[in-house]
């Protein structure tokens, strides 16, 4: 139990023993908040801001230096919290990497839109022209892993860990498959389609890929701006390679 949680229990019961009748609601009444919101930070479900606190301290009429161990004590555990989620994340990635198939990037992508339903799933796979038993392989191996419907977590199909050439080869294409055929089904007020042929030194070439991936990200941090308004699935496949060499032409 944190500091401000132990606090906060204790003037709680400080005003009941005044009046046994005085709730928990009467508390977050007093206090200018919620009773949802105060149960939680009781509980130590939620950790509040450091202003927020001091808020509640203030109308508490806590000592100063109490004050202090609470805004302390808040402190640390953020830190704490945030190497939890750095290495949730780590070991998010690892899983996902080590499944390395479109399926598991598509259906992780999904699960943060929905809770997936095997009616949604059958959907799924006609959407994707997959089989059924195909697209619940992958599903289960999501499921056994608890990587599905994880909050807070940036798009899987950017992370930046390695893989064998050979399952991204496998991905790389199988978009890029997908790509093409999304030209015959989707109106183009839906996709955008564009390409670029040009003569470059071939010393541009690094520079050439560095837009490409700062571009990516652009696109990935936009797509988390509004994450609770999330409702589709879209894919961008970038190919740069060369057509030919002058090298080759003497």
């Amino acid at each position: 139990m944190n500091e401000l949680s132990k606090i906060l229990i204790r003037e709680f019961e400080v005003k009941r023993q005044r009046n046994l009748k005085f709730s928990l609601r009467a508390f977050a009444k007093f206090l200018k908040t919620d009773a949802s919101n105060l149960s939680k930070i009781i509980r130590g479900e939620r950790i509040p801001s450091a202003s927020f606190a001091l808020e509640l301290l203030q109308r508490l009429s806590i000592e100063a230096d109490e004050k202090n161990a609470v805004l302390k004590s808040l402190v640390e555990i953020k830190s704490h919290l945030k190497e939890e989620r750095k290495e949730k994340s780590k070991n998010l990635e690892d899983k996902v990497v080590a499944s390395c198939h479109w399926l598991h990037l598509i259906l992780l992508e999904i699960s943060q839109l929905m809770t997936l339903t095997p009616k949604q799933l059958e959907k799924i796979s006609h959407i994707l022209n997959v089989s059924s038993y195909e697209l619940q392989m992958a599903y289960d191996e999501l499921a056994r892993w608890d990587l599905l419907n994880e909050d807070g977590i940036d798009n899987y199909s950017t992370m930046c860990a390695p893989i064998t050439a050979e399952n991204l080869r496998a991905i790389q294409r199988q978009f890029l498959k997908m790509a093409v055929e999304a030209m015959e089904t989707y109106d183009l007020s839906e996709r955008e389609n564009t390409t670029l042929t040009f003569s470059i030194p071939k010393a541009h070439i690094p520079e050439v890929k560095e837009i490409l991936k700062k571009t990516r990200d652009r696109i990935n941090r936009l797509s988390n701006v509004n994450k609770n308004q999330k409702s589709c699935i879209y894919n961008v496949s970038m190919a740069l390679y060369p057509v030919c060499d002058s090298a080759d032409l003497t």
